[in-house]
């Protein structure tokens, strides 16, 4: 394939997945279960510049302390002079589109161009990265950054002076934004430096790049985001200094270790359709698994009507299981350097309950170097056909492809009873309690609570109110995250909220029970 056609099928990749993202904006009047708190926080900085950290009364106790994407809109907001809500709601999901072409930039450092191409378009069209990344959100931003910072990371480590400059650049971008892209970042980064080291390089710019990175997300993490660390780091039930020290020792243990680690050669098989097929209903046994026991690390359980969603992105995942053909490319081993720290912490996560490392939320940071050798099994499954046929498999994995953008945005029953869109109708509520008497305490559930903190402003409970709404009798006081015990004001409900109360993102939202309506229709409301 030409230069010129391969920029043009890149360009195509991108503004679908643009359009993609920006799909929900005809639908729902809101798009986001955490809209109504980012939206606050970016009204406190176009109104008087204020970054609202002590004291802040919302659910995200670590929102206040990373405010890259907010001071992002509200200064395009201001320069602009569009209203707030839409370049917030606007503007995010499209520069979290960057993701794919900042994909296609970094994925040129481990495989082919046309595999690149390939895998570009697996991940514009994944549901897992579609679904996460396309409401305003830290991590939608963070994603192109963290993948830039893997593409500088990769070039640092063949030449170091010339590209530490944008990995410094590219670091500080994501400690404003989005905590977790960057933990998932440096992880993949680490792994690429030990394949690496075990490969014969002995370059040690690499290991004071990954260190100068640890000593400034520690300073920033523990030193300056107070609520992130009393909120999340606590969380972890480690001793602070464990948590201080485990980067260095990391580094430590890949430095001594990894020269020693052999890289096996594995020859590229001769039939990778069978294993591709092999891989594909291997996953369907995995599937198998999350009907039967719930998705790891949660108690949300994968039905059988998640399957057809579930299909387009396992058909073209299954192209990722011949290591023979990712280790045949330039920098197959960096790639599997990437994907393999994510899947341990994701394993770590399920294995023991974390509501930290939830394992589900590592999807869309694996999804990357997994499209990236999913490209690279269908170039060399193409390129083993007759030329005549050709045109049937590439028209086959277009059509894999297509099911995947329909597929993009399953419904609340697939998504564990969570509803991330807004109706006209709730909406309009949300702003009827921006009417109520100040103090009013407004119980609705995590979405709706949201929504009237951050546009009506009234306090809310979120995952507190779960007994004042899901109990059969009248609850008169409930906690909130925030400011304490508060006496029950209002109770906010809908038909979605009616058929999934979401609460806590580990849980699957619960239909209201008929015991628990009927409490709404007494005297008491």
């Amino acid at each position: 394939m030409a230069d010129r056609q391969r920029a043009l099928l890149l360009g195509a990749i991108a503004l679908g997945a643009l359009a993609l993202r920006l799909s929900h904006q005809w639908r729902w009047a809101l798009w986001g279960s955490d809209s109504g708190e980012y939206l606050f926080l970016t009204a406190a900085l176009v109104g008087d510049g204020t970054l609202l950290q002590d004291g802040y009364l919302g659910w995200g106790r670590a929102y206040s302390w990373f405010q890259g994407m907010q001071i992002l809109a509200a200064s395009a907001a201001l320069l602009c002079g569009t209203p707030l809500p839409n370049t917030l709601f606007w503007l995010i999901p499209a520069a979290g589109a960057l993701a794919v072409p900042a994909l296609f930039l970094a994925g040129r450092r481990f495989v082919s161009s046309d595999a690149v191409l390939v895998g570009c378009g697996c991940y514009a069209v994944a549901f897992p990265v579609v679904y996460a990344n396309s409401h305003a959100m830290p991590g939608g931003l963070a994603d192109p950054l963290g993948l830039l910072l893997v593409y500088a990371f990769v070039g640092l480590l063949t030449a170091p002076r010339r590209w530490a400059p944008p990995f410094g650049v590219l670091l500080l971008g994501l400690l404003l934004v989005h905590h977790f892209t960057l933990l998932l970042a440096i992880a993949g980064c680490t792994g690429m430096l030990a394949l690496e080291t075990a490969a014969g390089s002995r370059r040690r710019a690499p290991y004071f790049a990954l260190a100068t990175a640890a000593a400034l997300t520690t300073l920033y993490w523990v030193g300056y985001a107070a609520g992130f660390r009393t909120s999340i780091l606590d969380d972890t039930g480690l001793p602070l200094g464990a948590l201080l020290g485990a980067p260095l020792v990391v580094l430590g243990a890949v430095r001594l270790i990894a020269p020693h680690l052999p890289l096996p050669a594995i020859p590229a098989p001769r039939r990778p359709a069978r294993l591709f097929l092999g891989a594909f209903l291997a996953s369907l046994l995995i599937i198998g698994y999350g009907v039967v026991y719930d998705v790891p690390g949660t108690s949300i359980p994968v039905g059988p009507e998640a399957v057809p969603f579930l299909l387009p992105p396992l058909g073209w995942l299954a192209l990722a299981a011949a290591p023979g053909l990712v280790l045949a490319q330039r920098g197959g081993w960096l790639l599997y350097g990437w994907a393999l720290p994510i899947m341990g912490l994701a394993a770590v996560g399920g294995l023991t309950g974390s509501h930290l490392l939830i394992a589900y939320r590592h999807a869309p940071y694996l999804l990357a170097p997994l499209a990236l050798m999913a490209g690279a099994g269908f170039v060399a499954l193409l390129r083993m056909q007759a030329c005549p046929r050709r045109p049937r498999f590439a028209a086959g994995f277009a059509a894999i492809l297509l099911c995947g953008v329909l597929t993009a945005y399953p419904p609340a029953a697939v998504m564990g009873g969570f509803q991330e869109g807004t109706t006209n109708a709730e909406l309009g509520c949300v702003l009827w309690t921006g009417q109520v008497e100040p103090g009013a305490l407004i119980v609705s559930d995590h979405r709706l609570s949201s929504l009237t903190f951050g546009i009506a402003e009234r306090n809310a409970s979120w995952e507190n109110g779960a007994e004042a709404i899901t109990a059969p009798e009248v609850v008169r006081e409930v906690g909130t995250p925030a400011a304490g015990t508060q006496p029950v004001g209002y109770v906010l409900l809908s038909d979605e909220v009616r058929a999934g109360v979401a609460l806590l993102q580990w849980e699957a939202a619960q239909p209201l029970s008929a015991e628990a309506a009927a409490k709404f229709d007494s005297a008491t409301y």
